[in-house]
């Protein structure tokens, strides 16, 4: 196993290597100085992410999809079980009011009008 090992001589620390340090690296006074600033290298400054880009907007156009996919499950619980038909499109008015908030502003506008007649319809059908 030779060469595997080295040993930290007095040569080898007054030619420049930095030496093992011991003791607690939480020990105040035991870390090293650090450099104050890299020359000739310029800080990267990133804004916060605003709240109508980015995740925001890829979570809202989520919603405005599946508030079309709520439809057909809203249809379904009107011809078979209105009292859950109207739970369904109050969720598909909530997920289409979320989907006005991102890039499908028309048709999530358009999927709310139909989730509020599910809505009004399935609340007359359990009358």
């Amino acid at each position: 196993m030779k060469g595997k090992f080295r040993v930290m001589t007095e040569t080898s620390q007054s030619a420049g290597i930095d030496s093992i340090r011991t003791g607690s690296p939480f020990a105040i006074g035991s870390a090293a100085s650090q450099p104050k600033k890299v020359s000739g290298v310029s800080p990267v400054i990133i804004p916060p992410e605003p709240i109508g880009e980015g995740v925001w907007r890829e979570t809202a156009a989520a919603g405005g999809f599946s508030a079309w996919l709520l439809i057909a499950f809203g249809f379904a619980g009107w011809a078979w079980f209105p009292a859950g038909g109207a739970a369904i499109s109050i969720l598909g008015l909530a997920m289409s009011v979320l989907g006005l908030s991102s890039r499908l502003v028309s048709a999530s506008a358009v999927a709310l009008a139909i989730h509020a007649g599910i809505t009004v319809a399935c609340y007359l059908k359990s009358l």
